[in-house]
């Protein structure tokens, strides 16, 4: 069985959305890093996100995905989000992020 190559069209929009969600996260850190966000803090809901950032909804959702995987955010019951107490690295194969105690 020959594999086949990724159609071109599914690459660019693999592309796009790595280019929307990365910013999102960036800042996120990089609000951090500086002391202006800390541990247990809240942040704004998705849809604010969206508009804050001028970002589709999607794209905010599959960035709040990514960070949730990777222990940036956590999510109460009541589907708040929050930064996480502390940093970890993520999935095996994940980005490495540094830990935040």
């Amino acid at each position: 069985m020959m594999i086949q190559p990724i159609p071109r069209h599914f690459l660019l929009r693999l592309n796009r959305i790595d280019r929307q969600v990365q910013p999102l996260e960036a800042a996120i850190m990089s609000e951090l890093a500086a002391g202006r966000l800390k541990p247990g803090d809240p942040i704004s809901s998705p849809e604010q996100l969206a508009k804050q950032w001028n970002l589709s909804p999607i794209d905010v959702l599959e960035s709040v995905s990514q960070m949730l995987t990777r222990g940036i955010l956590r999510q109460n019951r009541n589907g708040d989000l929050f930064i996480a107490e502390s940093i970890d690295n993520g999935p095996p194969g994940g980005n490495p992020r540094q830990r935040v105690a």
